[in-house]
């Protein structure tokens, strides 16, 4: 079976790395042994840029263990305190034998750093046996309106998801909106700048996917006005459990992961499994 490494260097818990990681592992358990020791490894996996060491991809370039480097987006300065984050991903990119964007528009947009190199799209999956509908609601007067938001991101502009479902509310006052994610303290303690009554609930963070998945099973619209998202898994996540998505920002991946099809787990893993397939055997190949 083939031995996979996953470095980890963030303390991080949630956000789109760490619901990839889980879904990866999950998704993969069957067909791949996952190793703690990077010099167990056939193939070494780095899930981002801020996930990795330099020393461990220059370790496994020297001693013939594949690289696959799975870039989600640009990273920003203000987030990411690391100074050498813009080198290293070049650099990342020239050490790996095939560099994994997560949609189209990350590929355009994000392969500016990464350079010349081998690369190729594999969208994110979802679990779909978490992630499910559930029964349709009866009786409602107004739709149920949802944002997730992990972090305190301003790309992820929530103050024009709150504008939008105010202008909804003058014009249906049962309509509801559900607030899930981290946000300032003084955004929470003023009511996240609702003035009007609106009916309005704040759920905080919710990092346990089985909870999250009965928040978006209760609502019936995510509204998603994200800038430069490049592969939403809050897309993929509420489109799984039976949600439309409105408030969608033409820049970015988000239109990708609406209109993609099969946004299944299993679909994203047979294609990874592809993939390491590919980078096994043709390594073999070129030595006979």
């Amino acid at each position: 079976m083939m031995k996979i490494y996953l470095p980890n260097i963030s303390d991080q818990k949630i956000g789109g790395g760490w619901t990839f990681l889980r879904n990866f592992k999950k998704g993969m358990a069957d067909r791949v042994e996952f190793v703690e020791d990077i010099k167990q490894a056939d193939l070494m996996l780095v899930c981002g840029v801020t996930l990795a060491s330099l020393d461990d991809l220059e370790y496994a370039k020297q001693n013939g263990i594949k690289i696959v480097f799975r870039v989600d987006n640009v990273p920003r300065k203000s987030r990411n305190k690391r100074s050498r984050v813009y080198t290293n991903m070049r650099r990342f990119a020239e050490l790996a034998d095939m560099v994994v964007f997560q949609s189209k528009w990350a590929e355009e947009y994000a392969g500016y750093l990464t350079g010349d190199c081998a690369s190729m799209v594999i969208y994110n999956g979802v679990d779909t046996k978490v992630f499910r509908r559930g029964p349709e609601p009866d009786g409602l007067e107004g739709l149920r309106y949802l944002y997730v938001n992990f972090n305190r991101d301003e790309n992820k502009r929530f103050p024009e998801a709150a504008y939008y479902f105010h202008k909804l509310w003058r014009q249906n006052s049962n309509i509801k909106l559900t607030i899930v994610g981290q946000f300032s303290p003084e955004l929470v303690e003023g009511g996240f700048d609702f003035f009007a009554g609106e009916n309005v609930e704040y759920l905080g963070v919710i990092a346990d996917p089985d909870t999250l998945a009965e928040v978006y099973r209760d609502n019936d619209v995510l509204l998603f006005p994200a800038f430069a998202d490049a592969a939403p898994n809050t897309v993929l996540e509420a489109r799984a459990c039976g949600l439309s998505v409105d408030l969608v920002n033409p820049v970015g991946g988000t239109k990708e992961m609406i209109d993609l099809e099969d946004i299944s787990l299993e679909r994203m893993c047979d294609e990874y499994f592809s993939l390491f397939n590919f980078l096994m055997v043709k390594d073999q190949e070129v030595k006979i």
